[in-house]
């Protein structure tokens, strides 16, 4: 099981409402002795409002072999909720 280290500029943060939501801080992966990493790395540079990053968008070394789908989210730009909109405009 590898950690999952999250950098990058995060362009999101800046409009009102939009948070960051992890849903994995760990992957599994089988792999070769030689290869293990300490973390695996995810750049959010590229991520916009909406958009999520998937295992399988992970950038690993081609040995790495993932145990769950590639479809399987791992974090997720998230905007403002449609009740909390509500909320404010009351």
């Amino acid at each position: 099981m590898f950690s999952i280290l999250f950098c990058g500029v995060f362009t999101f943060l800046h409009l009102p409402g939009a948070y960051f939501n992890v849903i994995k801080r760990t992957v599994k992966f089988l792999c070769p002795a030689d290869v293990i990493p300490p973390y695996i790395d995810v750049d959010l540079s590229e991520l916009d409002v909406g958009q999520r990053l998937t295992m399988g968008d992970l950038k690993v070394h081609p040995d790495l072999k993932l145990v769950l789908p590639k479809e399987h989210p791992v974090c997720k730009i998230m905007g403002i909720r449609v009740s909390d909109q509500q909320r404010k405009s009351k």
